[in-house]
């Protein structure tokens, strides 16, 4: 399942999954999800129902929407205890979308963890109440498909009081044809201008990395990884030919902005382009002022990296 919403995250972003919007009838969709993850909560005791309305025609991408409501469905179990209920409820809105949302009486989050729950942060991937594991991957996944929908996901929890997960998505208000179905690109046509690169991957989370390196591995020869700062002078001075560091400014020990100045003593050509998860507003000023070329948020959109490295690389 980690394989496959990285796989997934990796082709949304890089347009390599179309869109496909049609009519669609909502409750066989949920049906479907239900059917897939019955034996998941069966196995927990919980009480898993949904209340639709009848006739409820929704304008969605069949394959996306199945899995915005797997993942927040999946996600829902893992983290309600044996014996408990998750209920889906759906509602058309005013303006004729229609709101789907999951509610769970599990374990809960705290205002710390809803706030990066899409940020792939360390605190977000607890395990669940049986010890299963978590990545929260699936949650970016659903992130990015509801808003290709042009809807919006939000969550709502307090801890030890459960979660209610709610999106939105259009109602079938639009003509029913394929008018926006989106051109498949090649990842190989974007980056071909682009030299390979010897990259080091300066990042102490395991999910971040992963994630990086699919989002650089259309334009790398070759890539080396760190997760301290301490780590990461020692792996370029051994490797002095690395072209591009991913430098991950939030690390354990020496932080990547101090690790960047003590690089930049060394070795002025290497680029480093920083990255966080946390966005603060004046991350990018100390991120140039430490020594780093560039500077991206996390999670990275493989597009904008594109743009990045065209501007530090250039063309062949």
């Amino acid at each position: 399942r980690l394989l496959e919403n990285l796989l997934n995250w990796s082709r949304m972003q890089q347009g390599l999954i179309p869109f496909n919007p049609e009519a669609l009838q909502l409750y066989p969709v949920v049906q479907e999800s239900f059917v897939l993850l019955s034996d998941t909560a069966r196995k927990k005791d919980i009480d898993l129902s949904y209340s639709i309305p009848d006739s409820c025609e929704i304008y969605a991408d069949s394959n996306m929407l199945e899995t915005v409501i797997r993942n927040i469905l999946s996600n829902a179990i893992k983290f309600t205890p044996k014996g408990g209920k998750i209920i889906l409820l759906a509602k058309v809105d005013d303006d004729k979308s229609v709101t789907i949302s999951t509610k769970d009486s599990g374990i809960g989050m705290s205002p710390d963890m809803v706030n990066n729950l899409f940020q792939l942060a360390d605190q977000t991937n607890r395990r669940g109440t049986e010890n299963e594991p978590s990545s929260g991957l699936g949650l970016l996944l659903c992130k990015e498909f509801v808003e290709r929908h042009g809807g919006e996901l939000w969550v709502e929890s307090e801890e030890g009081k459960g979660s209610l997960f709610s999106f939105t998505i259009p109602g079938n208000n639009t003509p029913k044809r394929k008018s926006d179905i989106d051109r498949v690109v090649s990842a190989e046509n974007k980056t071909d201008y682009i030299k390979n690169l010897k990259i080091l991957i300066a990042e102490d989370n395991k999910n971040s990395e992963l994630l990086l390196r699919i989002a650089i591995s259309p334009f790398s020869k070759q890539m080396l990884e760190a997760s301290t700062g301490f780590e990461v002078i020692d792996v370029l001075r051994n490797n002095p030919d690395i072209d591009l560091i991913m430098m991950d400014i939030n690390m354990p020990g020496l932080d990547g902005l101090e690790a960047t100045r003590r690089i930049r003593q060394f070795n002025k050509d290497v680029v480093i382009i920083a990255q966080t998860a946390f966005g603060q507003s004046d991350s990018r000023a100390k991120a140039m002022k430490a020594g780093c070329n560039d500077y991206i948020s996390k999670p990275i959109e493989i597009n904008q990296l594109l743009e990045l490295i065209k501007t530090n690389f250039g063309s062949q």
